[in-house]
Parts: C-alpha cells; sequence; structure tokens
C-alpha cells in the first residue's frame, strides 16, 4: 500500500517545492505553501504508527526537503497580526511535528538528521522576538 503513496507524494513535494522556488506572487506561495503543510501532515499520519519501509529508503530526500522549509522565509507572507500564525510558521510547525514524531518513534533512523534539525530548531527559537 505504501509504495503506491510514497512515489507521488515526494513527486508532489518536489514540483510545489519547485514552484515556491520560482517566487510566485505571495497568493500563489501562500497556496504552495498550504500544499506543502498538508503534505507534512499526511506524512506524519503515515508514520504515527510505524515507519514504512517505502519511506524509509527515501527518508533523505523527505528531510532534505523539511530542513529547506524550516529555514523558509518570505517577508510577503509574514502575518501583520502578531496573534496570527502566518502560512510559513504552519508548514514550520508541521515539519517540527514530523520531526518530534521520528526523534520519539524512529531514534536510530533520525539519528544522523538530529543535528541539523536540533541546530534549525535553534534557530527558528532564536529569532522569536518576545
Amino acid at each position: 500500500m505504501f509504495t503506491e503513496l510514497v512515489t507521488p507524494m515526494k513527486e508532489l513535494l518536489k514540483r510545489t517545492s519547485a514552484a515556491i522556488a520560482l517566487n510566485p506572487p505571495p497568493e500563489v506561495a501562500k497556496q504552495l505553501l498550504i500544499c506543502i503543510r498538508l503534505i507534512c501532515r499526511v506524512f506524519y499520519s503515515l508514520h504515527s504508527h510505524d515507519l514504512p519501509e517505502p519511506f524509509e529508503d527515501t527518508l533523505a530526500e523527505w528531510m532534505a526537503e523539511f530542513h529547506n522549509y524550516l529555514n523558509y522565509e518570505n517577508d510577503a507572507l509574514k502575518e501583520t497580526d502578531m496573534e496570527k500564525e502566518s502560512v510559513v510558521d504552519m508548514v514550520k510547525t508541521a515539519i517540527c511535528e514530523n520531526i518530534n514524531l521520528y526523534i520519539e518513534k524512529f531514534e536510530e533512523e533520525f539519528e544522523s538528521y538530529l543535528g541539523t534539525f536540533v541546530q534549525d530548531v535553534w534557530s527558528l527559537l532564536m529569532k522569536v522576538r518576545v
């Protein structure tokens, strides 16, 4: 079952990322980031019980994309209302939830990525202004 999902999901992630890399107008970028967030949520759901082997085989590609989005910034998409979460922040939240899941459930498989994500999350925390 998972084998049929991995390739289309991964392709959707890569194509959506490629579209975002073209710096589209803010409204288009916002919709593309909503797609990225949904892909992250599906990823989480599929991994919440076990690590499907087809995903394990492509883990480096997924983690590279997650790393890129934890470092993604787009001033045009910043929320002016400090009480609201921007779409960029929603993507970062979904990725942090995926990372946390991997730390809790798949420590051995995630071990080689841990240092990168600790640094990414630390950088995010340092940007938070109180």
